[in-house]
């Protein structure tokens, strides 16, 4: 189904590259150009409100997490990033960015993410999805709503890619959006994974509805949560997403339509065999995360993420249960 016309969804697709960039841009200066005075937590609380504020209506993602000791707040925008401005095809493209803000160890910094978002996917999110008003006009935000998942798949596909080499670019990450679902590829000199168009439920197989679907269940209660920022998180050790990213290695090997799943994965490598074994690469690198964690562990996880990694962190989070029910 086609919501609006090509022309309008054309003009859409310019005002919002033009206002990602330009939200962005203002919070690079605001932010980083001059350091903030942080006396004390209370202080870094007002600044991590008057953040959120200022960036409202930009936010793709964000989180706050840590200990009370070291809290730290972080969130993804997307920009046209000055040194990317285009993807492997040379086509216009969007870049995600990534904002910390940490109390203690001290850090403010930002750092660009491994996704990007095509011109033409913009263009079909508009074209596929339906607009939301802002009194007689549309507001051209309202396809952020689509993207939510987005940073947190590209997350875990990235981590399966560069983590277990053997996929190279023949693996087809697949991202679930509330309405539909993109399609993209890696590009093996940046390593960031090119979202290329988007699909509209209409217009998607039955399998393919039912997988991105079950990746939707699976990832909406980490949608806000350190998995959504695994490379940068982990790179500056303020959390421990590694918990998560074991559980979703665990909910996706159990769930029904896993064998499906695999099929998408890697449905573009046409020799039998090659296909073959890229699927049970898949599976061992799954089995070989997933065994460090139960259904029980998983749920018990849900009701406090945030406490559940401070425990994982300090070392104090079980793994291991007996017999659990």
């Amino acid at each position: 189904m086609q919501w609006i016309d090509e022309s309008l969804a054309r003009g859409l697709t310019t005002l919002f590259f033009r206002e990602m960039d330009e939200l962005s841009t203002k919070a690079e200066k605001k932010f980083f150009t001059t350091k903030p005075k942080i006396l004390d937590r209370n202080s870094f609380a007002k600044y991590v409100k008057d953040v959120k504020k200022s960036l409202s209506g930009a936010v793709l993602v964000d989180y706050e997490g840590g200990s009370k000791a070291q809290p730290y707040y972080i969130v993804d925008l997307i920009e046209i990033f000055k040194e990317r401005k285009f993807n492997s095809w040379k086509e216009r493209c969007l870049t995600g960015k990534t904002l910390i803000f940490a109390y203690s160890p001290r850090y403010f910094d930002y750092r660009n993410t491994f996704y990007s978002f095509g011109e033409h996917t913009i263009f079909r999110l508009f074209c596929r999805t339906k607009p939301i008003h802002q009194g007689t006009s549309i507001d051209s935000r309202y396809i952020l709503a689509q993207m939510k998942q987005v940073p947190l798949w590209a997350s875990f596909w990235v981590m399966q890619y560069y983590k277990k080499s053997g996929f190279g670019v023949n693996l087809n990450p697949i991202l679930p959006a509330p309405n539909g679902m993109f399609l993209g590829k890696f590009d093996p000199e940046s390593g960031v994974i090119e979202i290329r168009t988007f699909v509209g439920d209409s217009q998607l197989s039955e399998t393919q509805y039912e997988v991105k679907t079950q990746l939707l269940k699976i990832g909406d209660p980490y949608i806000c949560s350190p998995m959504s920022f695994y490379i940068p998180v982990v790179a500056k050790q303020i959390d421990f997403p590694q918990a998560i990213n074991i559980n979703i290695c665990y909910e996706i090997f159990h769930s029904h339509n896993f064998r499906s799943l695999k099929e998408l994965l890697f449905e573009e490598i046409e020799n039998d065999e090659k296909r073959a074994s890229a699927k049970n690469l898949f599976e061992i690198n799954l089995r070989q995360d997933m065994h460090l964690t139960n259904s029980y562990l998983i749920e018990e996880m849900k009701k406090n993420i945030r406490k559940s990694l401070i425990e994982c962190k300090t070392g104090h989070y079980k793994y291991f249960v007996e017999n659990p029910s």
